[in-house]
């Protein structure tokens, strides 16, 4: 929030918005009270003035009080009421000193009020302020009227004063309200701040994993959680990408550093070393770089969820068929045997290029580990909203020191040999991309088995 190019606080923020809300309070109240107050003086005042008005009609019914009824000088009785009594024709028959020895009505005042009782508010003569007189036809006389009369100054006094205090209160509850929403702000934002400084020292690289959670059960502490979720998901992140890139600088050396090894030697010897034989290992370490740049290539675009599928339903046991018919030399070299096991027809919204490629993965890596004269057994099934693929081989099983990591780069099966741990790494992005899962685990009676579950297909997509 801006005043002009002034940004203010949250906890100023706070402060105003309470005290505009109590001054909107106070004013409405203020209104209303003022109303009230109006309200039950005016009717406090008319009660009054309906008791004069009975006391003026028996003291005339009753011949309590004289009436100039001769048409002589009018007299002024010594009275501090306002009490008139008029004739039909509103000549004076009866006034007080205060009330004046000129008529308190006119006939265009009296029009529509004749025969009953009515309240009117007008001037009178020597007041700043004006007068409520209650008019009443006199029962039982010749049509004569009877006034009576009193100042609004009790009125507008209570007014006054109800609106001084009023005014008083009003200014009182903006500032407590003002002083109090500080405070509060101060306390309720106390542990935002605390965070906020915590997150400016994560920033600037000082070791710290999480932020503190304010232990107070209510959004913050939701707040605190919902960013330690996201830090350890970066910090997670990091490390990943800290020891990608350290394993794949290693692995990428390698093959270099032996390429340049067998060029020193080359020349060193003074061109003694066959050409043929030198040119045939850089090919070969070649033939690895470039295998282990694909590698790269493919864990990278599965890190950062970019890689590119065509999805289409696709009938799981002719994919996969179709691999391992494609694998069946690597098969027969290591004199292993490929057994697809299919009880039923299973489809699954997949690409198939992707599935083929996450078959030939699985099934390397089984043959692999799988010695002279032994089976890969591999089985697709299905549940009412997977396929499941399973593949086994009847080797020594996962290292239990590596089974809970054999999916992240680097991570090689077999410990010696020239693979570079991507395999698995690329199969379980690749799943992922198709919104499935796959496990590892080493099977009761000997062996690994690693398990992969994709959506099947659907019916309204496939048609």
């Amino acid at each position: 929030m801006k005043i002009g190019t002034t940004e203010l606080s949250m906890r100023m923020r706070i402060v105003l918005s309470v005290a505009a809300l109590t001054l909107f309070i106070t004013v409405v109240a203020s209104i209303g009270f003022d109303a009230y107050v109006g309200s039950a003086t005016r009717a406090t005042l008319e009660r009054s003035l309906r008791g004069r008005m009975d006391r003026l009609q028996i003291a005339t019914q009753r011949h309590l009080i004289q009436l100039n009824t001769s048409g002589k000088k009018i007299i002024l009785v010594p009275d501090q009421s306002v009490s008139q009594v008029l004739s039909k024709n509103l000549r004076i028959l009866y006034t007080t000193k205060v009330a004046g020895a000129k008529a308190l009505l006119t006939w265009s005042q009296m029009n529509g009020h004749l025969g009953k009782p009515y309240y009117i508010t007008l001037p009178h003569q020597g007041s700043s302020s004006p007068y409520i007189l209650l008019i009443e036809k006199i029962p039982s006389t010749h049509g004569e009227l009877a006034i009576v009369g009193s100042s609004t100054d009790k009125v507008d006094d209570s007014l006054n004063i109800a609106e001084e205090l009023l005014a008083i209160g009003g200014i009182s509850a903006i500032i407590f309200a003002s002083l109090g929403a500080g405070l509060l702000a101060s306390i309720v934002l106390k542990p935002v701040e605390r965070m906020r400084k915590q997150a400016q020292d994560l920033s600037k690289g000082h070791s710290m994993d999480r932020l503190s959670n304010p232990g107070t059960g209510d959004e913050l502490a939701a707040l605190a959680d919902t960013l330690n979720e996201f830090l350890t998901k970066i910090h997670d992140s990091t490390q990943l990408q800290r020891r990608f890139i350290a394993s794949a600088s290693h692995e990428l050396r390698t093959p270099l550093a032996g390429m340049k090894a067998e060029l020193d030697s080359r020349w060193s010897s003074s061109f003694g070393s066959d050409p043929a034989i030198l040119m045939d290992r850089i090919e070969k370490r070649v033939d690895n770089l470039i295998y282990l740049t694909d590698g790269l290539l493919k864990v990278a675009q599965g890190q950062s969820k970019t890689i590119p599928l065509k999805l289409t339903d696709s009938d799981l046991e002719s994919v996969i068929s179709a691999t391992l018919t494609n694998l069946s030399p690597q098969a027969s070299a290591a004199q292993v045997r490929l057994v697809l096991d299919v009880t039923q027809d299973v489809h699954a919204y997949v690409d198939p290029v992707r599935i083929c490629e996450i078959w030939e993965n699985l099934t390397l890596n089984a043959i692999r580990h799988s010695r002279p004269g032994g089976i890969v057994e591999i089985t697709i099934d299905q549940s009412s909203t997977q396929a499941i693929i399973a593949i086994r081989d009847h080797g020594d099983g996962f290292d239990r020191e590596i089974l809970d990591h054999v999916f992240e780069p680097f991570v090689s099966t077999s410990p010696g040999s020239n693979n570079f741990g991507l395999g698995l790494s690329l199969v379980k992005h690749l799943v992922v991309a198709h919104g499935g899962e796959v496990e590892a685990r080493n099977h009761d009676q000997g062996g690994a088995v690693v398990t992969v579950r994709l959506p099947k297909a659907n019916p309204v997509a496939g048609s």
